[in-house]
């Protein structure tokens, strides 16, 4: 087996050289990035650029750009009053009823506004049960890659892995005995701080601290607006939200209460069949010489900006746990989030604030 495995080990070594001999290999991240020379400028419009390389002028650059980038969607009618006054983030008040039930009326509301709430109204009845069991965790464990970034605490993936990893001990004895109730306990433990935050709408602090990953959207271009932000959430938070929106996902598909044309995060879709499907439409019109005109219309950073108590009734809607929802909201609503880039966490952070608001549900959030 040894044997085997170093000459695994070496086979991929030599691959490796041969991708860095050829020129496809990179190191990742920056140490470096490009602003416009005229800060008064927005850099979509910017001609003019200077490199900046001091590691606390990065962090206070990124972290100013964040903050406009995470608001952008303040002044829309979900972010300004009445709506913002009577809807909290986590979808708690009573007007979050009077919207699921159909009966929220406002004044102030325009047309296309009123038109949205129309279309919240619930469509089934809370369908996710409030708790996780052992069989849901460590189904979502045992699937979830283990080299997959999480926990900026951390507790890592790879700590539940070795819940259920293979152990070196004769079975029936009295150590594996021992050391399977061990096991039982640390996995109850675990169980229960789950279940007890949402039975209790709770989120841990440990929850709070989130590390937003800044990355190269294109290789070798390090314009700060063309720079990408995935969130990095504590595993135990994220699998919470990865269990819990697929059982509302699939019991809305069972019940057929989505749109028939939705294919993102549907059980039973992908990608491909996306691409496939517009691969068909072209040849029957090339082939029928059928006239067609097509719209594809790209939601710029949806995630960033998705009002989160609009995404929680929405959720809702189609039968998620209130508490779910709750807990949530609670956590996005007292997040700070830390950047993170080649070098290294960031001290300052940013956080919700009525001056400096943060709507999105993030990008790399398990639901």
């Amino acid at each position: 087996y040894l044997k085997r495995l170093k000459q695994c080990e070496d086979t991929a070594r030599v691959f490796r050289k041969c991708a860095q001999a050829r020129g496809k290999c990179r190191q990742s991240g920056f140490s470096s990035i490009e602003v416009p020379a005229d800060p008064t400028v927005h850099p979509k419009q910017a001609t003019d650029w200077r490199t900046v390389d001091c590691p606390q002028e990065i962090e206070d650059l990124l972290l100013k750009r964040f903050r406009s980038h995470f608001g952008q969607a303040q002044g829309t009618p979900m972010t300004v009053p009445p709506l913002s006054q009577e809807i909290n983030f986590e979808a708690s008040t009573s007007i979050t009823d009077l919207i699921l039930n159909g009966g929220y009326t406002h004044e102030d509301l325009d047309e296309i506004t009123e038109l949205l709430i129309d279309n919240l109204k619930r469509q089934s009845a809370q369908a996710v049960e409030g708790t996780i069991t052992l069989e849901e965790f460590e189904g979502k464990i045992k699937s979830w890659k283990e080299r997959t970034t999480t926990s900026p605490s951390g507790v890592h993936l790879g700590h539940y892995k070795a819940y259920f990893a293979a152990y070196p001990i004769e079975p029936n004895t009295p150590e594996c005995q021992e050391f399977e109730s061990n096991r039982d306990k640390m996995l109850g433990a675990q169980l229960y701080l789950l279940n007890f935050a949402i039975q209790h709408g709770y989120s841990y602090s440990r929850w709070q601290k989130i590390v937003t990953m800044v990355i190269e959207k294109e290789p070798g271009n390090l314009k700060i607006h063309r720079l990408r932000v995935i969130h990095l959430y504590e595993a135990d938070y994220n699998l919470m939200l990865c269990i819990k929106w697929r059982q509302a996902l699939q019991h809305a598909t069972r019940r057929k209460l989505l749109h028939p044309g939705q294919q993102g995060g549907v059980p039973g879709r992908n990608a491909p069949d996306v691409v496939y499907c517009e691969e068909m439409e072209y040849e029957i019109c090339r082939a029928s010489r059928t006239p067609l005109g097509k719209f594809d219309n790209d939601a710029t950073s949806c995630y960033d900006n998705l009002r989160c108590f609009l995404a929680n009734i929405s959720s809702i809607k189609y039968g998620q746990n209130r508490k779910v929802c709750v807990v949530q909201g609670k956590t996005l609503k007292e997040a700070k989030y830390h950047l993170k880039t080649k070098l290294g966490v960031s001290t300052g952070f940013l956080q919700h604030c009525e001056a400096y608001p943060i709507y999105g549900t993030g990008q790399g959030s398990g639901n």
